[in-house]
């Protein structure tokens, strides 16, 4: 059974007109609030603060070391040609034959 809205209680048609009488509603009761209850009266308040000594010291001034220069870079190495003969080694056939028969490990 679906629940059916009354239209006389359904505050979503009235939202607009709601909105602006609770509006003007609270707007007049804040404008009449400070109309009738002002409180213009200042209280008066000496502040009594006891003067400090400030003591001047003259600072010597201080010499600025400059910084050793860096270390020079180091030297890029190069590489020196060496004399020895690198002997051709030669690798075994690599070729994988598929056909062949595997014995089993014992």
């Amino acid at each position: 059974m679906a629940l059916k809205k009354n239209p006389k209680f359904d505050l979503k048609l009235h939202y607009k007109k709601i909105f602006e009488v609770s509006l003007i509603l609270s707007l007049s009761v804040l404008i009449i609030a400070f109309k009738f209850f002002p409180k213009f009266e200042k209280e008066k308040v000496n502040v009594e603060a006891a003067q400090e000594l400030i003591n001047v010291e003259d600072v010597a001034a201080t010499k600025q070391e400059t910084p050793p220069p860096p270390p020079p870079k180091p030297p890029i190495p190069i590489e020196a040609p060496s004399d020895d003969v690198l002997e051709d080694i030669e690798i075994g056939d690599t070729e994988l034959d598929v056909d062949a028969e595997v014995t089993a490990p014992p």
